[in-house]
């Protein structure tokens, strides 16, 4: 195994990481309490979409729809997001 990209944008350490149904997003969770939506076009290209600041402590875990338009995280604070 080799990796082929390296995404950066967290400022602590990550806790979780879900492709998106679709196969065209990539959603980041990190202990930094924030969600980072990369956009995967194809092989070639992974671009920092979006960043989300959504909980007051780390998030956990992230798990998209099926329909990949949303997501729901879960954080330390004890909630869940959508």
């Amino acid at each position: 195994f080799v990796a082929t990209h390296v995404l950066k944008g967290h400022k602590k350490s990550l806790s979780c990481a879900r492709f998106s149904p679709s196969g065209k997003l990539l959603a980041s969770s990190s202990a930094d309490a924030s969600v980072i939506v990369w956009d995967i076009k194809d092989s070639s290209c992974c671009s920092h979409q979006r960043t989300l600041k959504c909980h007051e402590t780390g998030i956990s875990e992230v798990s998209w729809s099926s329909d990949s338009l949303s997501f729901v995280t879960a954080s330390d604070d004890k909630t869940a997001k959508l």
